[in-house]
């Protein structure tokens, strides 16, 4: 009988304890909301890449006009050129291999490097 008793006492109280466990209850999750604008993303990426390609082909223009008049001046010196113009042509190459690293979606960096170029043309333009 006490077996019994005690078999009881153990029942119930485990039935009771699984009735108020929260392992024993399923959890209810909310249904899941995405939290990143794909939308929204895609068009400023898109008007990022629209204002680059703008840019570059600025930059572009510039440096191949450019590289016309340094192919002139190299014409009209019988294909040669002094230290001096031989040092400034290559530190505009090292100039315009830096541009390569430059944020060119920015108006105001893009801006900036037109005009460096524009000051590179007005020497070469008066070496001619």
């Amino acid at each position: 009988m006490k077996n019994l008793i005690l078999f009881c006492i153990i029942f119930f109280s485990m039935t009771s304890y699984s009735q108020t466990s929260a392992y024993s209850t399923p959890r209810q999750y909310n249904k899941y909301q995405e939290t990143t604008d794909f939308e929204l993303l895609e068009r400023v990426l898109s008007t990022k890449q629209k204002q680059y390609d703008k840019n570059i082909e600025k930059v572009l223009d510039k440096t191949s006009n450019i590289r016309k008049l340094i192919d002139r001046i190299y014409e009209k010196q019988n294909k040669k050129l002094s230290d001096s113009q031989k040092k400034y042509i290559n530190s505009y190459y090292d100039y315009v291999e830096s541009i390569t690293k430059d944020d060119l979606s920015s108006d105001s960096k893009t801006y900036s490097i037109i005009k460096t170029l524009d000051g590179v043309e007005d020497q070469l333009y008066k070496l001619l």
